[in-house]
């Protein structure tokens, strides 16, 4: 395994104060509520409203007009993979909408009746949501689910191969999405097996 992280993902809660050399820049984003940084291999994201950063190589820029995710987050590519990052309440969906569409198979993650689906943590359901909204264009090969995060990866409708993941903070959600030719498997692999998200609360 390389010793260099292509790409180390680091996401906090409660950022706190963040030492820069004098070689930092910043690069602007529409949103008032992000911002981005530079310091030779590393760049960092700050997403204020959800307070949460990311880190990764500053080889992934934002992207000049990027499409807006979830809402709260923003996209960044280093010319060959795409990485989105973005922060989330919860579970906003219509719950029985999303438990009547649900294969029965799914369901041992939430029990097979309604009322207890609605118990059921916004991490699970979030979980179903994405993997009910990927089952007619994504080919899932790869889920997790955790007491406080999961990850969800596979090929999408252009053959590309995706890797996302989702973590619980406090109140709400950190969530990183990458998506890179398949033909580039085994660059990125080393990559997304690098990724490391970690919680730390002030």
């Amino acid at each position: 395994m390389k010793k260099f992280f292509w790409l180390l993902l680091l996401i906090t809660f409660g950022c706190g104060k963040q030492e820069h050399k004098t070689n930092v820049k910043q690069a602007a984003l529409d949103q008032p509520n992000l911002a981005y940084f530079t310091d030779g291999e590393i760049a960092t994201y700050q997403n204020k409203n959800f307070s949460f950063l990311a880190q990764f190589s500053s080889d992934f820029k934002p992207l000049e007009n990027p499409v807006p995710v979830h809402s709260d987050g923003t996209e960044f590519s280093d010319g060959k993979a795409q990485l989105s990052v973005w922060g989330s309440l919860g579970f906003m969906a219509d719950e029985e909408k999303l438990f009547d569409n649900l294969h029965p198979s799914l369901l041992e993650f939430v029990g097979t009746d309604l009322a207890s689906f609605k118990k059921a943590s916004d991490l699970k359901k979030l979980y179903l949501s994405d993997l009910l909204l990927g089952a007619d264009h994504e080919r899932i090969t790869y889920k997790l689910l955790k007491d406080n995060y999961y990850v969800i990866s596979g090929y999408d409708d252009k053959g590309n191969i995706f890797y996302q993941k989702t973590v619980k903070l406090l109140n709400h959600f950190a969530n990183f999405r990458m998506v890179y030719p398949s033909e580039k498997q085994k660059k990125y692999e080393s990559t997304i097996n690098q990724i490391e998200m970690a919680i730390s609360y002030f």
